[in-house]
């Protein structure tokens, strides 16, 4: 992208020039580059600046030295009078600095924030996804109309009868998260995420491999060892053999063979982010066949040609409409839902993407009026300038070209500092997208977007920078010479209103920004129910041919509590199945002691955690009442449990929930009763801003049918992290097939938790910044011009008897004047904007009354201030210097 942008800018040379040294100079700009990208960012945007300014002047001066100009010139006058006029204007630009410099800073930081987001939302919305002929993949969900709720993932044996009776999809396949240990080629063994796959999933979802193939129907047959490997696993940890297909690696301590190697994915849609690594075929048994009520895959289709997704929606519900008559106990009132493949990839990403991209619209916009405010300024301050030019012959044409080559350098002077700052911006947001967004884009700068924001910025240049012809045309050519001035009552009203603009889009931004300020800042006031600090989280993963049943993977809980409890720092060790705010651990129906079982018969259901003894207190969840498990809670105790507060409240409000009883049957056998014995406090499971959900914790040695604690928390004396590479080498004494994984501090969880919120309060935040800043600089830049202007109509007021506290109330009030209308209607926008926010805010009103006054009481003082110097400077104005021109 930089390479071909160098080339474009090399056409400024003479084409001799060009023939000669093209190739070298390329060259040297690429080794360049790639030397100052060694030494970080600033350096490669100070070599870029360098780059392109040498390019620009060294271009013109050698066009102008060399003989194609002259030859040129003769061949062709208007092509060098333009290059004539491009010199001037350079040179118009050296030598009024700061009015240059001003101007190309504003747009390039226009430029480069619009052109950085709209590549992110572009990337996400518009450019076409990696699988083949996306638009006709799409996702299959149940759900229940009547109650508008959806499932998620379907059954195995609704997938069957779906697959079977529709017509309207060419493939069908569905796909399950499974996660198991490989051993890498170095001999380490790696924790790997990934999906059993049944049927056409591949071919449904339109991945093709990058080496070998996909699954095939022999593939699911029992006894088929063979493995997919995503391209990320293959690089990072087989090193990129291109032999690796056709050979075997060690999947849960058995050979698999590799039969493919997937392409570069962002993320495999359904299931978690994450879960990409490696692919094996699902075997489905034959209870799976016919379970009905297992919710444990995604399921995906392609269309068949010329098939929409409505028609396919209105048959795979006759299909649906059918099984619920066929099997009312598990399908009743069920249907199937479709969703398209991108939005089910971006659609949770949308909205915020979208209210990103019209926050940086705005900040474009006052970047493109702030600019056109000071060429309006300028064009006023030349118009006795360009009315001498006319009187002496200037024609109206001559006039445009002139202002035209200077308003396009100044333009493409802009455009080149704004694309370094979009390769910034770019370069930064990288590395603060949230999990979420940062799996469903590739955040790259795209060159049309930034081509697009370059040619807007560029006809505003050019647009305003035309102005003083505009103003000639209309105006009195003897009127002006005679009076000698260039103030004109058009260009300060225009100024005005650009300022008053100008506000009014920073009060938008701002009410944006503050709305979900106060949204994230009631966000981490929540309680998350647990300690998170000196906490150190990991996750291991026991391969299931050594540890299948219980009796052989809890004595290895039990060494490895006790050996992570010796080493030094540490307090505290457990394990569970499920960490709170990570959306694990999963979810069981239930019957409570003493209620009545739903009338509709539908189960009601819980969060349910596998727990060693001593979580409770690890993590720092408060035992409200009774006690902790222990020993005692062995495989042949008693069934016993412990609830979460909201549980109890539940189903035995004003009662202590100790020594009340569930079931995790409809009808149990009085053996299949399980005793409370704890009552511990609310802890979030998914987010902080969900409901807090049943919850229900199980002694790990009471569970034989459910998977080991596979999440290992660590309660430390000081910094977590610190003990990582301990906690390591004791699992490795321990067993060292086990794969370590995802080790680190329950602070970052939390703060993981929060990053998409605190990513829009950051970005937006940001632009808001900016756009006060733009803001604070039009009005100071308008009020500066005007007193310059109006230096004779104050001088013959001092000269009159006014005083100074009047002439600098005068300046201050027609600032605030400007001010107020723009908050003013800034705050009748933002009324309608902020409604687009609702569903980004917690606990917060997007017509927030504290925070619509306070943006407008910051904006007041931001205004006074800028008010205040150019009042001051009237203030001060002599009317024996203001008056002795006249």
């Amino acid at each position: 992208m930089l390479g071909r942008f160098y080339a474009i800018l090399l056409l400024s040379y003479p084409a001799s020039f060009r023939h000669r040294f093209g190739t070298e100079l390329r060259f040297a700009f690429e080794n360049g580059l790639r030397s100052a990208r060694q030494h970080g960012r600033l350096r490669t945007v100070r070599y870029l600046f360098t780059a392109v300014s040498d390019v620009i002047v060294n271009g013109a001066r050698e066009r102008r030295s060399n003989r194609w100009y002259s030859s040129r010139a003769h061949r062709d006058p208007l092509m060098a009078t333009f290059i004539a006029d491009m010199t001037f204007a350079f040179r118009l630009m050296i030598r009024n600095p700061r009015l240059s410099t001003l101007a190309i800073l504003t747009l390039a930081l226009g430029i480069g924030v619009s052109v950085s987001l709209y590549s992110v939302a572009h990337e996400a919305l518009v450019r076409p996804l990696p699988f083949r002929d996306e638009a006709r993949v799409v996702m299959l969900f149940e759900h229940e109309p009547h109650k508008g709720t959806i499932k998620g993932n379907v059954t195995p044996a609704n997938f069957l009868d779906w697959r079977a009776r529709s017509k309207s999809f060419e493939q069908m396949g569905a796909l399950r998260p499974f996660s198991g240990t490989v051993i890498a080629s170095s001999g380490d063994a790696v924790r790997a995420d990934g999906r059993r796959v049944l049927g056409e999933a591949f071919g449904a979802m339109g991945l093709d491999p990058l080496l070998g193939r996909v699954f095939t129907a022999d593939d699911e047959q029992p006894g088929r060892n063979v493995v997919i490997i995503s391209h990320r696993l293959w690089q990072q940890q087989f090193g990129s053999d291109p032999a690796l297909v056709g050979r075997s690696i060690m999947l849960d301590e058995k050979p698999f063979q590799v039969v493919g190697v997937l392409k570069p994915i962002l993320r495999v849609p359904g299931g978690p982010v994450g879960y990409d690594e490696i692919f094996v075929p699902w075997v489905l048994s034959p209870q799976l066949r016919q379970a009905r009520m297992s919710h444990i895959c995604d399921a995906v289709g392609r269309l068949k040609p010329g098939v929409s997704v409505a028609s396919a929606q209105a048959e795979i519900a006759t299909v649906a409409a059918g099984l619920a008559r066929e099997y009312p106990q598990s399908n009743k009132d069920e249907s199937v839902l479709l969703v398209p493949l991108r939005e089910q990839l971006v659609g949770d990403v949308r909205p915020a993407l979208l209210m990103l991209v019209g926050a940086v619209t705005l900040v474009l916009l006052i970047a493109c009026v702030n600019v056109a405010n000071l060429l309006l300024a300028r064009a006023t301050g030349r118009r006795q300038e360009m009315t001498l030019r006319a009187a002496l012959g200037a024609g109206r044409g001559r006039l445009f070209r002139q202002l035209f080559a200077e308003s396009l350098l100044l333009g493409m002077a802009a455009g080149a500092v704004g694309l370094m700052v979009a390769y910034w911006c770019v370069a930064s947001l990288r590395t603060i997208l949230p999990e979420d967004l940062g799996a469903a884009v590739d955040a790259r700068l795209d060159p049309w977007t930034a081509l697009a924001a370059v040619g807007v910025c560029v006809f505003t240049a050019v647009l305003f920078g035309l102005a003083p012809a505009w103003y000639i045309l209309r105006g009195d050519t003897a009127a002006v010479v005679r009076d000698g001035r260039g103030g004109g009552a058009p260009s300060a009203a225009a100024r005005r209103v650009l300022v008053t603009v100008q506000v009014a889009l920073a009060v938008i931004l701002l009410a944006g920004a503050g709305l979900l300020m106060r949204s994230f800042l009631q966000l981490m006031n929540v309680d998350p129910g647990f300690r998170s600090d000196h906490l150190l989280t990991l996750k291991i993963e026991l391969p299931g041919t050594r540890y299948a049943t219980p009796a052989q993977w809890q004595p290895f809980f039990e060494r490895l509590r006790d050996d992570l409890r010796a080493i030094p720092g540490v307090v505290n060790a457990a394990g569970t199945s499920g960490l709170p705010l990570n959306e694990n651990g999963g979810s069981v129906g239930f019957v409570a002691e003493g209620q009545p079982v739903q009338a509709d018969n539908a189960a009601i259901f819980t969060i349910y955690r596998l727990v060693t003894p001593g979580y409770f207190d690890t993590v720092g969840i408060p035992v409200l009442e009774g006690r902790d498990f222990g020993s005692q809670d062995g495989v042949k105790s008693a069934p016993v449990v412990v609830i979460n507060q909201a549980f109890a409240s539940r189903f035995w409000p004003g009662q202590s929930g100790v020594g009340k009883r569930v079931a995790f049957a409809k009808n149990p056998k009085p053996e299949e009763w399980a005793t409370v014995v704890a009552v511990v406090g609310n802890t979030r499971h998914s987010s902080l801003t969900e409901p807090i959900d049943l919850q229900l914790y199980v002694p790990y040695t009471q569970e034989p049918n459910w998977y080991p604690p596979g999440q290992i928390v660590l309660r430390t004396t000081g910094e977590p992290t610190a003990i990582a590479n301990a906690v390591r080498d004791r699992l490795k004494a321990i067993d060292p097939m086990v794969p370590v994984a995802n080790v680190q501090s329950m602070e970052s969880l939390v703060a993981r938790s929060v990053a998409t919120p605190r990513f829009h309060v950051v970005l937006l935040g940001g632009l808001s910044l900016s756009a006060l800043v733009l803001a604070t600089i039009g009005i100071y830049g308008m009020l500066a011009f005007s007193v310059a202007l109006r230096t004779r109509e104050i001088g013959v007021r001092s000269a009159l008897g006014a005083s100074r506290n009047s002439i600098a109330a005068m300046i201050l009030k027609e600032g605030l004047r400007l001010t107020g209308a723009g908050i003013v209607i800034g705050l009748l926008g933002a009324v309608f904007a902020t409604r687009w926010l609702e569903a980004l805010l917690f606990q917060v009103q997007p017509y927030d009354p504290l925070t619509f006054g306070g943006i407008s009481l910051l904006l007041l003082v931001v205004a006074l201030i800028a008010c205040y110097v150019p009042a001051r400077r009237a203030a001060r104005v002599d009317p024996l210097v203001a008056l002795r021109g006249d």
